[in-house]
């Protein structure tokens, strides 16, 4: 009796161990029943290999596969639960594997001013150009025009500009238009550092008032200026040298202004637009010590009325 229930068991291990040959993970078995989880472990490792996944994580998918292979061979050692835990391990980072997704990509600065394309607002910025935190050009001074480009750097706020960054100035007499009390100063004029029209200084011979004809066009020159500038006025000034009495050269000094106040009426300049004042001798240009500066002296300087 003995013997036969002996012959049977061992007929049933046979059966169970010795007909039938299973691979896992590469790991042969010729066991008939094996835990479910050997199958499930492999099929997910199979599954991640095949997955977009495994080109992002190819490290965690060998990973899972040494584990399910290292689990099996657990369980036959006879440690199931460690073997189990295992094959679990395996399983979780074959799945992790097949979500994987492609890095983003390195941050690009195309124009190599330091803030990255995705966040550049300017991305076309010149080489070495300073910019701000969104990558476009500064403009310190605010004018529109960016610092790299601008030769005037200061600009007062609310100028207007030209493109180069500089305050117009349209008349072109070297005086910034938002400083020029007269913008409309012919070209080429001389100027003050207000922008207003210098005249230029008539000279009598001594004792003389009468307007040399030398003097002509630079009085010819003035009538043109005062018929484009309606606004202007002028204020004519005689003066003399220090020969004679101070009366005489009063005197004297205001028939030299008013021979030239003469001179512009006639040539069609309102009177009411011009003043004639005699200085005497109280203001000479030069001093009266030689022919030369006595000269000089003896003048009419037209000063302009804004």
């Amino acid at each position: 009796m003995k013997t036969k229930l002996f012959m049977v068991i061992a007929g049933m291990f046979f059966l169970a161990t010795g007909c039938a040959q299973n691979s896992f993970f590469n790991v042969p078995s010729n066991a008939i029943f094996v835990p479910e989880e050997f199958g499930q472990t492999e099929a997910i490792v199979q599954k991640a290999e095949k997955s977009p996944g495994a080109q992002y994580c190819p490290d965690k998918i060998a990973r899972a596969r040494e584990l399910g292979k290292e689990g099996i061979g657990t369980y036959w050692a006879c440690r199931t639960i460690e073997a189990l835990g295992l094959l679990a391990q395996s399983r979780k980072l074959a799945e992790e594997a097949m979500s994987c997704k492609a890095p983003p990509p390195e941050p690009v600065d195309s124009d190599g001013d330091g803030v990255y394309d995705d966040k550049d607002q300017c991305p076309d910025t010149p080489k070495g150009v300073k910019v701000d935190s969104v990558g476009c050009h500064l403009d310190t001074d605010g004018d529109g025009v960016y610092d790299y480009m601008d030769r005037c750097p200061d600009t007062p706020k609310g100028v207007k500009v030209d493109s180069v960054g500089c305050p117009l100035d349209t008349d072109g007499d070297g005086v910034y238009d938002y400083m020029d009390r007269c913008p409309d100063t012919p070209k080429g004029e001389t100027v003050d550092e207000r922008g207003c029209w210098v005249l230029k200084v008539v000279y009598f011979d001594t004792n003389k008032w009468n307007i040399k004809s030398q003097y002509s066009p630079i009085l010819d020159e003035v009538v043109i200026v005062l018929r484009k500038n309606a606004y202007l006025k002028v204020e004519i000034q005689g003066h003399t040298d220090s020969q004679g009495s101070a009366k005489y050269n009063q005197n004297l000094s205001e028939n030299r202004a008013k021979s030239v106040m003469d001179y512009l009426i006639k040539e069609g300049i309102g009177s009411g637009r011009i003043t004639a004042r005699g200085y005497g001798l109280t203001k000479p240009a030069f001093p009266n010590d030689s022919p030369e500066n006595m000269a000089k002296n003896r003048r009419v300087e037209l000063k302009p009325i804004y």
